[in-house]
């Protein structure tokens, strides 16, 4: 009985001990790094891939050994992986990235839109990046049933895809919606506070203006004067003889000076030297000061302003007072 009694416990103390050997093994693999001295790389998972299939990526990629065994520890784990771009590298442990491809972050790229981009130069931009075409973007930027859809009274998105700076994840198969609804939102979050926020048609407008004013000035203090010389221009129903729209209504590979006879051009819709009243669309995309000079313009009597040459302006209330700043401006520039 006793011999009996010695055995089983002799069995138990070597079963303990094995056991004890495999948990320590077990602990070893998932936190020892294959390459403690790898550099990072990009790794993609790709929407409904499987675990297994993943795993065996990871260890074709050099970044994992056993994938065998991982996969059966991240089955056990119970917690799916997640689709998307993920920085990862043979100095991590199978255990860091197991976690990173379940709850860590996706590779974000940043992308800077300065103000005053058109559509084409904003979609110019993001196809640099390579998370989408130019093609692919401005497809969607100017498909009206998608404009409609984001509850924007216009045929296209000039004007409201807000510059800022952006950090975006790789979109799947190039789509560009993710990244044009995050310009969007931002704009809205941008022009809640306006006192039009909340009528569409209004807004719009204000975006057509701000557009200009984003054109016509870079100094900041000068935003709410020249929204409040083209105010007073519409107020009185005078032209608003803006550059600036004449040169985005002869498109984006236009890159001559203006002549009078573009001046003349009526075929020019955004000719604002032809037609009167603010031309059919925003001519780029505004930032926030310009959005708020032109929904609050500054109360003058100025009509008119020519440049000064140092990139501020000088505004005139008369035709006589213009005239003679712009023959000084014609001076300096001599």
């Amino acid at each position: 009985m006793l011999r009996r009694i010695s055995l089983i416990l002799a069995g138990g103390a070597l079963l303990c001990a094995m056991t004890g050997a495999g948990a320590w093994g077990l602990h070893r693999y998932l936190t020892t790094p294959r390459d403690p001295a790898a550099s990072p790389v990009v790794f993609s998972v790709r929407r409904g891939e499987g675990t297994e299939a993943v795993i065996a990526r990871l260890a074709e990629a050099g970044l994992v050994r056993t994938p065998r065994l991982l996969a059966a520890i991240a089955r056990i784990g119970g917690s799916n992986l997640r689709a998307g771009e993920f920085s990862l590298s043979a100095a991590m442990s199978p255990q860091e990235i197991l976690w990173t491809l379940r709850f860590g972050p996706p590779v974000r790229y940043r992308v800077t839109f300065p103000e005053g981009l058109t559509l084409t130069q904003t979609a110019a931009r993001v196809a640099e990046t390579g998370l989408t075409s130019a093609d692919a973007f401005l497809a969607l930027c100017t498909d009206p049933r998608f404009t409609q859809a984001q509850g924007i009274p216009a045929p296209n998105l000039e004007g409201y895809l807000f510059p800022d700076t952006y950090f975006f994840e790789r979109p799947e198969d190039g789509d560009p919606r993710p990244l044009v609804k995050a310009m969007i939102q931002r704009f809205r979050a941008a022009t809640r506070d306006l006192p039009v926020a909340q009528d569409p048609k209004a807004l719009h407008q204000v975006v057509i203006l701000a557009s200009i004013v984003e054109k016509e000035t870079a100094v900041p203090e000068e935003r709410p004067r020249v929204a409040g010389v083209y105010a007073n221009r519409l107020a009185r129903g005078m032209l608003l003889q803006a550059d600036p729209t004449v040169l985005y209504g002869l498109g984006p590979d236009f890159s001559g000076e203006l002549t009078f006879a573009h001046l003349k051009d009526t075929a020019n819709p955004y000719n604002t030297y032809a037609h009167p009243g603010l031309p059919p669309g925003p001519i780029c995309s505004p930032g926030l000061a310009a959005l708020k000079a032109a929904a609050t313009p500054e109360a003058h009597d100025y009509l008119y302003f020519v440049a000064t040459g140092d990139g501020s302006h000088t505004f005139s209330r008369t035709f006589a007072e213009h005239a003679r700043a712009v023959q000084r401006y014609r001076q300096r520039q001599k």
